[in-house]
């Protein structure tokens, strides 16, 4: 750590030393100058808020693939990002709108934290090795399959490969659920007060339901035409939807980590953080300590992202030599369905970013697609998380809002889900011979929009789900049997289409705050 003077020369000195360290350790040239403009360009806010004469600390280290420079200054709090109110017109801003790196800044016990972060340039991109191990997972998958050794290969892949991904998988939920519970107080914290987390999540809350809402609408029409006049029109059942309510609150304080449950672990962490807006100063020396456990669970995630391509790997060869290929012969209408679904819902987000953000379709989909290819290939919220937080914090978006939607929204907000549910239920119901009734078809479309929240970030949590949608639709057993093999295929694509509209809100909700 070196201090230095907010002089001309003492900003000159920094930039200098912050080039020397990235250009030796390898970073890419055009990184470097970006990086030093941007340190350039803080300073001199520095220098414009506290003089020439205010002392500055400059200080570097690496943590696993990422280099840092850190910028401490102390006295009031201020954001060096956000020091003008021509921000935009600003070379600061256009800086920020490069896809690279988005300094961070914070302030703690007195002191301003600016740091910068940038990565060592990979000589294969990491969704180029997500793509390699997807296909290198189903080619010999397929091909193992239909070997003479077939028996074999299947019972090794499930007594060996199987538990290693689960052990792996295990660790991922892990860590969302740490991420998540760290980061929701933190996000709280950082809107400030109960009427700006109010906004900003009525905001928030309205526009997701509201897709999920209309998806479900448009399907209901759609199955309107199924209808048997002659089927039973009981009323819906009132207390059945009261009792799923009623269970998404928690019972008890360790249940819900240990399950996994996301939905209890939200209603935590917001009382928590509500708790800790209350108390104070008290309360932001807890804060400062979940933000300290926040970043070690963040740098702990990056670290086991760098595994994932072996576990996309692995998994994907692991459900195609289990796959029962025959099972999804007689449901070719839930796949079709679905897909349409799907389809629409990745139009609808991209066109609306294009219209908001003035941006080309391609240029939209090159900031989405890291965290899509990552999603599709793990069927897991926690392997895409961090990928997700680092795509959005490139396409300009602020960090603290990113995380906090990202968080809440992968709880709350699974549109693929809601849409595939529906379509499953009255599916199924035409297969075995079940008439629908549009009572029916009414419950069965509130409850495909409740239960979403009931999913847990897991791979193949939605097999849970199904079981309480199709007992509560009193669909037999045999459908759900039938329901969980396609959904071995159906959950991969599902949690990467939520994870596109995810980044698609992300981006829209930040510029509705801003706004």
């Amino acid at each position: 750590m070196e201090n230095l003077k907010l002089t001309n020369e003492g900003i000159d000195a920094a930039s200098e030393k912050m080039t020397a360290y990235f250009d030796e350790n390898g970073i890419d040239k055009k990184e470097i100058i970006r990086n030093r403009l941007l340190l350039e360009e803080v300073l001199i806010s520095y220098q414009e808020k506290f003089g020439m004469e205010k002392e500055f600390s400059l200080s570097f280290n690496r943590i696993f693939n990422q280099l840092r420079c850190y910028v401490r200054i102390n006295g009031e709090s201020f954001d060096p990002l956000k020091a003008e109110s021509d921000f935009d017109t600003r070379l600061l801003g256009s800086l920020l709108d490069y896809e690279g790196g988005t300094p961070n800044w914070t302030y703690r016990n007195g002191c301003n934290v600016t740091f910068f972060v940038t990565r060592k340039k990979r000589k294969v991109s990491f969704i180029a090795k997500i793509a390699l191990a997807l296909i290198l997972g189903v080619a010999s998958g397929l091909v193992l399959k239909g070997s003479p050794a077939a028996a074999n290969v299947q019972q090794f892949a499930n007594d060996y490969l199987a538990p290693l991904a689960n052990a792996y998988t295990g660790l991922l939920c892990v860590m969302a659920v740490l991420l998540t519970f760290f980061a929701l107080p933190l996000g709280i914290n950082a809107l400030g007060n109960a009427d700006s987390f109010g906004k900003f999540s009525k905001s928030s809350l309205l526009r997701m339901y509201g897709v999920m809402t209309a998806g479900i609408l448009v399907y209901f029409l759609i199955f309107l035409g199924r209808v048997d006049s002659r089927a039973d029109s009981a009323a819906i059942s009132v207390k059945a939807l009261y009792d799923i309510l009623i269970g998404f609150f928690p019972t008890g304080l360790v249940a819900p980590f240990l399950n996994f449950n996301s939905i209890q672990i939200l209603i935590i962490g917001v009382m928590f953080g509500f708790a800790f807006l209350a108390m104070g100063e008290k309360g932001q020396r807890v804060i400062e300590l979940f933000d300290s456990c926040n970043l070690a669970a963040i740098l702990t995630n990056n670290f086991l992202n760098a595994f994932i391509p072996v576990y996309v790997a692995i998994s994907m060869f692991t459900s195609i030599v289990n796959a029962d290929f025959a099972a999804l012969g007689s449901v070719p209408m839930i796949l079709l369905y679905a897909a349409a679904g799907f389809l629409l819902l990745l139009v609808f987000y991209t066109a609306v970013i294009c219209v908001k953000q003035k941006m080309t379709p391609r240029e939209v989909v090159k900031h989405f697609m890291p965290g899509f290819m990552i999603a599709l290939s793990s069927g897991s919220f926690g392997a895409c998380f961090t990928t997700i937080i680092n795509s959005m914090l490139a396409f300009g978006a602020e960090v603290n809002r990113t995380t906090f939607i990202m968080n809440v929204g992968g709880i709350v907000f699974k549109p693929a889900h809601s849409i595939t549910f529906l379509v499953s239920s009255v599916i199924m119901a035409g297969i075995y011979g079940m008439p629908v009734s549009v009572p029916w078809l009414i419950f069965a479309a509130l409850l495909s929009v409740i239960l979403t929240v009931a999913v847990p970030n897991v791979p193949g949590a939605s097999a849970s789900v199904y079981a309480l949608l199709f007992t509560q639709l009193g669909l037999p057993a045999e459908a759900l049997v039938l329901m969980i093999s396609v959904n071995a295929f159906l959950e991969f694509v599902m949690v990467a289409v939520n994870m596109y509209c995810l980044q698609g809100e992300i981006v829209l909700q930040a510029r509705n705050i801003d706004e």
